[in-house]
């Protein structure tokens, strides 16, 4: 069985009356030379007569991204605020668009530690990324706060949404004073702890402080 790109083919035989068999097994006179390339399957059965089910799946192009994630961190601060930077390789400059949680608010952004524009697009932020000079990465960070009323006996994170896929990133997870995790569940897997990082909500305003601000 051959077929046109982008066609994936699946043998439904639940009987096991077809038999797969490898290109190089099937006899010299029934290759067609007219087509050299292999076939995306082959086949064989004993009982000619038996009707062969073949499902076709037809895939839908995937256009290169001209945005793609080399590697970034998000961090929660669980006193009310988190931070995400990111290192992205682009193709050229394109626009990057950031959904928050539910109930957050946008503190700043910077691409390459300018203070860049945004422009609000349905429930989400969207800003241009421009490459540093000399080099394909950019460096996006920004902050968000988020007031909610959950104990922290149990709290759900949820982190911002892009429109690129996210990989090779850490989500670091910073407790109050006085608390300890005890549990975790969800899509990521725990890393490690570790205890006494000695940061604050006043040592982390100190710091986005010395940062320039967002005009």
């Amino acid at each position: 069985m051959r077929g046109a790109d982008r066609l994936e083919f699946k043998v439904n035989d639940p009987d096991l009356r077809w038999q797969p068999v490898d290109w190089s097994g099937v006899p010299l006179e029934l290759k067609n030379s007219r087509a050299p390339q292999v076939p995306a399957s082959n086949v064989r059965s004993n009982i000619s007569n038996q009707p062969l089910l073949v499902a076709v799946t037809r895939h839908h192009v995937t256009f290169p991204l001209k945005l793609r994630i080399a590697g970034g961190t998000f961090t929660s601060i669980l006193s009310g605020q988190g931070e995400a930077q990111l290192s992205i390789n682009l193709a050229e400059r394109s626009p990057l668009s950031v959904h928050l949680p539910d109930g957050a608010s946008l503190l700043n952004v910077f691409v390459n530690g300018q203070s860049v524009a945004l422009v609000r697009e349905s429930e989400a932020y969207l800003f241009h990324v421009f490459s540093k000079e000399g080099s394909p990465l950019a460096d996006v960070g920004f902050s968000c706060v988020l007031y909610g009323q959950q104990s922290l006996r149990s709290v759900a994170l949820t982190n911002p949404r892009l429109n690129i896929p996210l990989q090779k990133f850490t989500w670091q997870v910073i407790l109050p004073s006085g608390y300890t995790l005890t549990q975790a569940s969800g899509d990521l897997d725990l890393q490690n702890r570790q205890r006494d990082l000695r940061i604050d909500l006043g040592k982390y305003l100190a710091k986005h402080q010395q940062m320039p601000q967002p005009i």
